[in-house]
């Protein structure tokens, strides 16, 4: 590795060596598809957060279900970002530079998921709604994972 590469955006965010691009990303394609599942776990921890949280808001407290699920969608978020820092790509970006990176991915991704359910409905192919949810889950899950590979992590 060279000097140049350890040192990679020094500039951008000062001297906190913490702050700057990591120094080891997989490079095989075998490595990848492993941070890959990772990534895909991850998220299936994060979305088994944000429905339990919703069903014990909603069936235990009797909170509101807008508020419950906005609760559980914070809960998987919080999740995803801890274990994808950890654990997916081991970071060694501060929290104060990858967190927000973290939430411009998070929030593209929802756009991003609207458009493709969007354009999907506007096909008028005969798919139920779940499965062009599927779809677009899919695409959001690809997306997200180059964007947080790439930049936030």
């Amino acid at each position: 590795m060279t000097l140049a590469r350890r040192w990679k955006g020094a500039a951008e965010v000062g001297n906190d060596r913490r702050s700057r691009e990591p120094a080891d990303k997989p490079s095989s394609r075998n490595d990848q598809s492993k941070q890959f599942l990772r990534y895909a776990g991850v998220g299936l921890v994060g979305t088994g957060l944000h429905y339990g949280v919703l069903v014990f808001l909603v069936q235990t407290l009797g909170g509101g279900i807008v508020v419950s699920s906005t609760a559980g969608a914070l809960v998987g978020a919080m999740a995803n970002y801890i274990l994808n820092y950890r654990f997916t790509f081991a970071s060694e970006r501060t929290h104060r530079s990858a967190l927000p990176r973290f939430v411009v991915v998070a929030a593209v991704g929802v756009v991003l998921n609207a458009v493709t359910v969007s354009l999907l409905l506007a096909t008028k192919w005969p798919l139920h709604y779940l499965a062009i949810q599927g779809v677009a889950t899919c695409v959001v899950l690809a997306v997200g994972f180059l964007a947080n590979r790439g930049w936030t992590f």
